[in-house]
């Protein structure tokens, strides 16, 4: 991260990125303004623990399609070698991993009745997900760049089941 100045336009902990450059730029130039949200790069604080090593390597390759295509910026395209995504995916994961917690009780395999009551929490009578997030072919209404959310299909493919659940637990933490 450091050899890469990732920090130079991610935001991650104490380290802001571009976003007081493009708040600056913003006041400087009035067309700016408006498309402020969709300057600025993904935080990557925290990144190591909420995503699967998987999907933190198909980012650094660029094999993975932009998780978030309405944003004006994408991540330049990088030729690292095998031992370096290793190498920073396992610094990453390193740095930002919460440990996961000794569980009582095991998982229980989704049934039939959770899998429908799951389809209806990210409706409107949820948690209403699809407000922000695409599912599927199900785009979300016309919502501001900065609350846009990334497509929840597949997302057990990207995010790790922890960080989800200690996520829905309490969002805004």
């Amino acid at each position: 991260m450091i050899e890469q100045n990732c920090v130079a336009c991610h935001a991650r902990d104490a380290t802001t990125g571009l976003a007081r450059t493009l708040a600056k730029l913003a006041t400087l130039e009035s067309e700016i303004a408006p498309r402020l949200a969709a300057l600025g790069p993904p935080s990557l604080t925290g990144v190591g623990d909420k995503l699967h090593e998987k999907a933190l390597a198909a980012i650094l390759t660029g094999k993975d399609l932009p998780r978030r295509p309405w944003l004006a910026v994408q991540m330049p395209k990088y030729q690292f070698t095998e031992s370096e995504i290793e190498s920073i995916v396992g610094e990453v994961v390193a740095r930002d991993r919460i440990p996961e917690l000794q569980r009582s009780t095991p998982e229980l395999p989704i049934g039939k009745a959770a899998a429908l009551a799951a389809a209806r929490l990210v409706t409107a009578e949820g948690f209403g997900c699809q407000s922000c997030h695409k599912i599927g072919s199900v785009e979300p209404p016309k919502v501001a760049i900065n609350a846009h959310g990334t497509d929840l299909t597949m997302l057990g493919d990207s995010v790790r089941p922890s960080w989800f659940r200690r996520w829905v637990h309490n969002p805004s933490r």
